[in-house]
């Protein structure tokens, strides 16, 4: 009778340690082993970038004047001096976009007003409301993918849905 009062419990630690979340997005062709976190780490250069199922990389190099696929990095480590996880996107000069808290939740990349919060008239145009000019908005980018190399965002707005493809870079 005392044993069965260890068994049962010990039991359940067992079955419940065996339970690892996995966070697989819809377009991943498979389950990580490692934590989306871990996966978002590191240097992502855009790929490709529409609207509608459209590419608008053409126009939207015509806005920030640049080629947006060369100059555009997004980033995500961790800074073990400060315990924390930086989200940033770079590549507008002396401006860029840094926040704490950008991928909390796994589901979204959620940029727009942070503390701190540098922007430029670019940044909002092609990752808060692109095209548009709304001071305070926020993007809640949906991450559809994140395996391997690739990482696929998409917001959808009252004019129709935006998609950003990333590919991790080597820096």
């Amino acid at each position: 009778m005392k044993l069965s009062k260890f068994i049962l419990p010990l039991f359940f630690l067992l079955a419940l340690s065996q339970c690892k979340k996995e966070h697989r997005y819809s377009d991943d062709p498979d389950k990580s082993k490692k934590t989306p976190k871990e996966r978002l780490e590191g240097a992502w250069r855009i790929e490709t970038y529409t609207f509608k199922s459209n590419n608008i990389i053409d126009t939207l190099n015509m806005i920030c004047a640049c080629i947006l696929t060369e100059s555009v990095q997004l980033g995500y480590s961790y800074i073990k001096e400060e315990h924390r996880w930086e989200f940033s996107i770079s590549g507008f000069g002396t401006s860029g976009y840094r926040s704490n808290n950008a991928f909390d939740d796994y589901s979204y990349l959620q940029l727009g007003p942070s503390d701190p919060f540098i922007t430029t008239k670019t940044f909002d145009k092609l990752f808060v409301t692109p095209f548009r000019s709304e001071q305070g908005a926020v993007a809640r980018w949906e991450v559809t993918k994140l395996f391997g190399d690739e990482l696929s965002i998409q917001l959808k707005t009252d004019t129709g849905m935006y998609k950003i493809e990333f590919i991790k870079i080597n820096v």
